[in-house]
């Protein structure tokens, strides 16, 4: 009975600790934009949203990328300064840097973000994620000793990734046509009109210009290079806690989209969302999949 009363405090102490890093990063991602130095119309559209849901959503969202930093954070190979810039860069870049750069690419669709609005909404993330990595590192990051494992050369991962900048353009085309097209809404927001009968599939892979099927070519290879530091920091884990990481990291590029947001109408934003998770669950699983390099401990996998 002790036992089990123990377990239990201890379960508790966890989660109250949980739930004070998840306090923390939506304090902070509903506070800092507010104060950085945004266009009047971008602060405008901004304060025009008043949907009572935004504040549940956004805790939502936090809590799964919290949970996403603290699993990397419990299963990191690395320690000190290294772990916490290693967790930082990843989930930056992919978190924020890389979806910031597709909204560069489809600017037309929001005019009312400058460009310096954007820069500025990747600046944001970096006062947000080195926070929430520090408290995830102190209440559940890893500190036993671990024994080094065999190195490998990120040279010998350049095929991979390239495979993988092959595979992210193909999901991406297809995703988009076959789930994000299918609602109309989206189609006329992206001014692309029409109904899906004479909106082919084969029609929409001639009216792409050629640009962005090279864009997202290299988005498939930015998502996967920016694991590297991933591969070593759970270098010897096991295939499963590193396919389970990288989907995790992948889908916190998603979650977002469950926040009532004014850059998109409510049915766009369903339609994105709908899309990217099917999307990126997927290339997040052939991702861990393709780069997963066993360790000593597990080459029988």
């Amino acid at each position: 009975m002790t036992n089990k009363k123990l377990i239990k405090g201890v379960n508790m102490k966890k989660g109250l600790k949980f739930l004070l890093i998840v306090f923390v990063h939506s304090i902070l991602s509903a506070v800092i934009p507010l104060l950085m130095p945004h266009s009047q119309e971008y602060k405008d559209m901004m304060n025009a949203d008043s949907n009572p849901l935004t504040i549940i959503f956004l805790v939502i969202c936090s809590a799964f990328i919290c949970f996403a930093i603290c699993y990397v954070a419990a299963n990191s190979n690395w320690r000190g300064i290294k772990r916490i810039v290693g967790i930082t860069f990843v989930f930056y870049m992919i978190g924020s840097f890389l979806l910031v750069l597709e909204m560069f690419l489809f600017g037309s669709a929001f005019t009312a973000l400058s460009k310096i609005d954007l820069l500025i909404m990747m600046l944001s993330e970096l006062l947000i994620i080195p926070t929430a990595t520090l408290l995830s590192i102190k209440f559940f990051g890893n500190d036993e000793s671990v024994r080094k494992d065999e190195q490998f050369h990120v040279l010998a991962l350049i095929p991979r990734i390239a495979i993988l900048g092959i595979i992210y353009m193909t999901l991406y085309i297809l995703f988009g046509y076959f789930v994000l097209w299918q609602f109309e809404e989206a189609r006329i927001f992206y001014e692309y009109l029409g109904n899906t009968e004479s909106f082919t599939f084969i029609g929409s892979l001639m009216i792409i210009p050629p640009f962005t099927y090279f864009f997202q070519f290299i988005r498939g290879i930015m998502f996967s290079s920016f694991l590297i530091p991933l591969l070593f920091m759970l270098h010897g884990k096991g295939r499963k806690i590193f396919i389970t990481a990288v989907w995790l990291i992948y889908l916190t590029t998603t979650v977002p989209l469950i926040i009532p947001n004014p850059l998109f109408p409510d049915i766009v934003r369903w339609a994105h969302l709908i899309e990217m998770v099917s999307s990126m669950s997927l290339f997040g699983i052939i991702t861990g999949l393709i780069l997963y390099i066993p360790g000593k401990r597990n080459v029988g996998e």
